[in-house]
């Protein structure tokens, strides 16, 4: 099922899941339901079985609903959050595109002043619009690849960091987009936040984020180099120019010659010769030496060097920067089919949406009934033709404590139902990676798809987070990778005749100061019930 996301899209996911931190988790869990088995379900081909790369096309299509019913529940002309800043990053595009234009011009024009008395040394050109330029474009050359092997970031560059605080700030003050329609004060004041917030989840959302910036500068680049060679031709047209080269050091005209045939490799196999740069006899012509003066220099000679210096431009200037641009659009589009929502906020949103609502007397919820080819049974394993369905397995770590105090079948069909009927196994724990490790490394499969798939570690929330919980937790994030799902599940204190009892408020608002402060996106937080 393919799916196309783009960044605004992200912008409103986090909108609206902000929106729901606060909704009654009941209701929450009803309201995704409803919108899987209404709107999303009949879309599903009969017989798919999901993967973790569906993921995408679940979160994608409860998006969708959500922005049509936030839609209806206000004016046609309000915006979301996620249009605004689209449209923003255009306007901003367009913006630097024009202050590249006319900076361009207005430099290359005052670099081509000429009033007959001297020629313009094309030296002086050459050092401030061409050299600049080829050793920035050799540097994100660089800087890009080591980027890739992860030794730099580009986005510490002082332009990106301008551009985004600008972008951040713009959005912030954002009132009406382009089109008319209004970011209302509510969502004009949850906007800032909403960009912290994918700032925070740069583990999941940072590179998708960089590219526009990228992009908006390279537009600035590409709008600069076109003014460039509009004020060029223009002078050149408007006005009889002389170019010359000088220098007080004792530079034969040969080695320029040599420098200047270098420069011309890109396009002087196609161009016609004398045309591509000026020839060695046009070189030794246009020297100038100031105590002689411009006088016994031969007017073709002077004249020879616009063509080269238009092409410097199209060449170390343009060219480069649309390339830039490209690849930029491709990489931005790559990020984007790479998320696979595997993160926190994912996982839970699908789980809601896949997994069957059941009551207190375990019969399934009035009206959640799924066609056949989609149905999955409150099993230790799915029928045959979805044994991949619900892939990645899960493996759920149980304390000493409370292994032995559950039936390991009551256990793991609990946590296979808990998690969205996937299959897996319950392995008791001491909670001590010294004891544990081992263990851990020869139980746990690899899922060719998934990593080590889905790691759920059951814990007593009247027990506060502790230094010893903690650091097995980030001992698990070590050993299993830095984006595989990690779900830390609480119960309240064991009660007579209930599996799991339910977590005081007190309790769970104290587990979820602690691992929020542990900055991982990908700890998943819930109540076991």
């Amino acid at each position: 099922m393919k799916t196309e996301w783009k960044s605004g899209d992200i912008i409103d996911f986090e909108y609206f899941r902000r929106l729901d931190q606060d909704m009654d988790e009941t209701a929450l869990d009803r309201r995704d339901r409803k919108i899987f088995l209404h709107n999303i379900a009949p879309k599903i081909p009969s017989g798919h079985g999901f993967s973790p790369r569906d993921s995408r096309f679940l979160v994608k299509e409860w998006l969708n609903i959500r922005r049509s019913r936030d839609d209806l529940l206000g004016d046609d002309d309000i915006m979301l959050p996620g249009e605004a800043y689209t449209d923003f990053v255009r306007s901003l595009k367009v913006l630097l595109l024009a202050v590249g234009l006319a900076s361009g011009a207005i430099l290359a024009m005052s670099l081509l002043q000429y009033t007959g008395e001297e020629p313009i040394n094309v030296s002086i050109f050459l050092g401030s619009l061409i050299l600049p330029q080829f050793f920035l474009v050799s540097w994100m050359l660089v800087s890009l690849c080591l980027r890739s092997m992860g030794f730099f970031n580009l986005a510490l560059s002082p332009l990106y960091g301008w551009i985004a605080r600008y972008l951040a700030r713009g959005m912030a003050k954002l009132k009406t987009s382009g089109d008319g329609k209004v970011l209302t004060g509510t969502r004009r004041q949850s906007m800032e936040a909403i960009l912290d917030l994918a700032r925070m989840k740069k583990k999941v959302y940072g590179r998708v984020f960089f590219w526009p910036l990228f992009l908006a500068a390279q537009m600035f680049g590409i709008g600069f180099n076109l003014g460039a060679l509009v004020g060029t031709v223009l002078q050149v047209m408007g006005k009889d120019l002389a170019f010359g080269w000088q220098t007080t050091l004792e530079t034969a005209p040969s080695l320029i010659f040599r420098l200047i045939s270098n420069l011309a490799v890109p396009w002087k196999w196609f161009m016609p010769s004398g045309l591509a740069h000026p020839t060695f006899d046009q070189v030794a012509g246009s020297r100038m030496i100031l105590k002689d003066g411009i006088y016994d220099l031969s007017t073709p000679d002077l004249v020879s060097w616009w063509p080269f210096l238009f092409f410097c431009l199209v060449f170390y200037g343009l060219i480069p920067r649309a390339l830039f641009y490209a690849w930029g659009t491709f990489m931005e589009k790559v990020r984007l089919r790479q998320l696979t929502f595997s993160h926190a906020d994912g996982l839970q949103l699908v789980t809601r949406l896949i997994t069957p609502l059941v009551a207190s007397s375990g019969s399934a919820f009035k009206g959640d009934v799924l066609p056949s080819s989609l149905q999955w049974k409150t099993t230790m394993q799915p029928p045959h033709d979805q044994s991949k369905a619900m892939s990645p397995r899960f493996t759920a770590l149980i304390p000493e404590d409370i292994f032995d105090a559950c039936k390991k079948e009551d256990l793991v069909e609990h946590f296979a139902r808990i998690l969205g009927f996937r299959t897996g196994v319950c392995l008791k724990v001491t909670m001590d990676m010294d004891l544990d490790g081992a263990m851990l490394k020869s139980e746990i499969t690899d899922e060719p798809e998934s990593g080590t798939g889905i790691i759920f570690v059951l814990l007593e929330a009247w027990q506060p987070p502790i230094k010893e919980v903690v650091t097995y937790l980030e001992d698990l994030r070590v050993m299993f990778g830095k984006t595989a799902p990690l779900y830390i599940g609480l119960v309240g204190k064991p009660r007579s005749g209930e599996l799991f009892s339910p977590v005081e408020e007190a309790d769970w608002k104290l587990w979820s100061r602690k691992t929020t402060a542990l900055n991982d996106p990908f700890i998943i937080l819930e109540k076991v019930r």
